[in-house]
């Protein structure tokens, strides 16, 4: 990937559409309002979120092409912070960029530096929210990587509004 995607979700809907361009190449939703569990699917790429736990939550990547196969493992930290653990070893942080939950990064952490791969960018919200992904990558978990980080800034954004709505 080296060019922007876009992603759009209308109001009051459970469904994320990204865009490359003007077409449709990919998509996440949830089956009910009640459950936390999302499915993605970018080009190639279908994947279960399943999420687990109560006050310390985790998240199991499921391939939904491939048996079912646990891919991923998203670690949620206490605030606003979340690490990608891959079965090949390799780690990326979810970095929010501003309070407003505007921007943010995921970055691939090794042991001399870190590098940002992915930019999410919310360019517009009211009654739809709109936005942005760009990086530059070129490995073969390019897909997996985009929708994990959108699912993590979306996981995030939907909690502010449940403890907004809540207080």
């Amino acid at each position: 990937m080296g060019a922007k995607l876009h992603w759009i979700k209308e109001a009051f809907s459970r469904k994320i559409s990204i865009l490359d361009q003007d077409h449709e190449i990919g998509v996440m939703w949830q089956d009910s309002m009640f459950s936390h569990d999302v499915h993605a699917k970018l080009r190639n790429v279908h994947v279960l979120f399943d999420v687990k736990g109560f006050l310390k939550r985790s998240v199991n990547i499921h391939d939904l092409n491939n048996s079912n196969k646990i891919i991923g493992v998203v670690n949620f930290s206490f605030g606003r912070k979340a690490e990608l653990l891959l079965p090949n070893g390799k780690t990326y942080l979810w970095r929010r960029q501003n309070f407003f939950m505007r921007e943010w990064s995921l970055i691939q952490l090794s042991e001399n530096e870190s590098l940002e791969v992915l930019h999410y960018e919310l360019l517009h919200s009211f009654f739809v929210d709109k936005g942005e992904v760009s990086g530059k990558l070129t490995n073969e978990q390019a897909e997996l990587l985009i929708l994990t980080g959108l699912f993590i800034g979306n996981y995030f954004r939907r909690r502010r509004r449940r403890a907004a709505a809540a207080s």
